[in-house]
């Protein structure tokens, strides 16, 4: 009897045991697994956040290109009439000159 109320006790002991090991193991795992899935709800919000900051920024980069190009635009006109301008000026000094050269011929001859 002594034998096995020894055995007995060995296995209730042992079963504690395994029991307790089972438990901490159990509370383990549901610790890591709110962990992770605290970890994986701020990986989500930081992505929404790094994609809001990507579109914002790519937003502002085109209202910068399209700002620029209303200025060019601008320049090129503002070029294009300074050149009409230079160009029309130039035509009536060559016809200036022409009539010049025209009359003293005409006085010449």
């Amino acid at each position: 009897m002594e034998i096995t109320s020894y055995v007995l006790g060995m296995l209730t002991i042992v079963a504690t045991l395994i029991s307790m090991s089972i438990v901490v193991g159990l509370a383990k795992i549901n610790k890591l697994n709110k962990q992770l899935n605290n970890l994986s709800n701020n990986y989500e919000r930081d992505i929404d956040h790094i994609h809001r900051i990507i579109d914002e920024k790519n937003q502002e980069i085109w209202r910068q290109f399209e700002n620029c190009g209303r200025d060019v635009t601008m320049v090129e006109k503002t070029v294009m009439n300074q050149v009409d301008e230079t160009r029309r000026y130039i035509d009536s000094r060559i016809d200036k000159l022409r009539t010049e050269q025209g009359s003293k011929q005409i006085l010449k001859g």
